[in-house]
């Protein structure tokens, strides 16, 4: 017999398992917290003579993190109509809030609320031609992160001139994008958005997988950060040997700039001589030409230097997210249930690991509160 005695507030229904009945299979228990947990607490599992044979901790409860999650619903204008319907179908099967609040975010503590406010981002074809990389005509293409940055941006271009949702952006989407059912990003935090398309619809695991994404859950199976890192220093050198480059290019510029000033005050000795009309007339035109390249690399430059920065912090985000996600299987379907992982069937996504949670609760507290 194991015996399951009650400690703070944690009880156990049924308090005793024969074992015998744990031989011939899976015995269901049931496991209640009564009251928040202030502190880590552990249970001893004992046996009939009341030794102990193990142990469950239970981990402290007491802090919840609130999370507010704004749906955009991605249609095209050709179709609004059609698309809405399929957005609202697939959103009132799922039950989204109740499902993140019950079924999976819940675990980290997170209490999860759905902005009420109804918000249609409609993609006119003229947008939509504009992004032929990203659009055919029909389905999104290429690269899934390029797809959710350009609705990332006309989103904020709609509806964030003046001011930015705190919480996280939730793009759905009838469109298919071949291939994918959804895309959380992950390596910048400032993006603060993922998005479910057509293949992940009517898929519960595959919302709470991508904005775990969102809220620095790396794939149980990734460990791609260090390559993530070399990537971006490899960014920032490129773009450091560019400003030398344009910085170069200014002083000859301002060079030749002045070089004709000096041509064009000695031509302006001249007034009535027709070469030397003709002569300022073009050193004019040169010395708007330089002013204009001085001025292009001058923003390139300050492009660069912002471009520079924003690695910088990836550079750090990605440390923090190798932190975060230290645990690596090494082939995918290795975890059983876990959100982060990849399975035949999305419904076999059940669970996230303690080291998941934190990593959840960290970016909350950073990000998003």
């Amino acid at each position: 017999m194991i015996k399951l005695p009650a400690k703070d507030g944690i009880r156990f229904e049924p308090e005793e398992v024969k074992v015998k009945d744990l031989d011939k299979g899976d015995v269901s228990i049931n496991v209640f917290c009564d009251n928040a947990l202030s502190q880590d607490t552990v249970c001893d599992l004992l046996d009939k003579y009341d030794d102990v044979v193990g142990k469950i901790t239970f981990f402290k409860n007491d802090t919840t993190y609130d999370l507010d999650i704004k749906i955009v619903k991605v249609v095209r204008s050709k179709s609004k109509e059609r698309d809405l319907e399929g957005i609202n179908n697939a959103l009132e099967i799922i039950d989204l809030e109740n499902y993140l609040n019950n079924n999976s975010l819940q675990q980290a503590l997170v209490k999860t609320k759905i902005v009420p406010t109804e918000c249609i981002l409609e993609l006119t074809q003229e947008m939509l031609s504009a992004e032929e990389t990203t659009y055919d005509g029909a389905k999104f293409i290429g690269d899934k992160e390029q797809v959710s940055s350009m609705v990332r941006k006309f989103y904020i271009a709609e509806y964030e001139k003046e001011k930015s949702h705190k919480g996280i952006l939730l793009f759905i989407t009838p469109i298919q994008k071949p291939g994918t059912a959804g895309d959380g990003q992950l390596w910048a935090a400032e993006r603060r958005n993922c998005s479910i398309f057509y293949d992940g619809l009517y898929s519960s695991t595959v919302y709470a997988h991508e904005i775990a994404h969102v809220l620095g859950c790396e794939h149980t199976f990734d460990n791609d950060w260090q390559e993530k890192i070399e990537q971006y220093n490899k960014n920032i050198n490129k773009w450091k040997e560019e400003i030398q480059t344009f910085k170069t290019e200014i002083a000859e510029f301002e060079q030749k700039k002045e070089a004709s000033f000096m041509r064009l005050e000695e031509m302006k000795k001249y007034p009535s001589d027709p070469i030397a009309i003709k002569n300022i007339k073009t050193l004019n035109g040169n010395i708007n030409i330089y002013e204009k390249k001085i001025e292009r690399r001058k923003t390139s430059i300050e492009n660069r230097v912002e471009a520079i920065e924003q690695r910088k912090l990836r550079i750090e985000q990605a440390k923090t997210i190798k932190k975060s996600n230290q645990h690596v299987f090494p082939i995918k379907a290795s975890t059983k249930d876990n959100f982060m992982d990849y399975f035949q069937r999305h419904s076999d996504r059940k669970s996230f690991f303690q080291w998941q949670w934190k990593a959840i609760q960290f970016d909350i507290k950073t990000y998003y509160s």
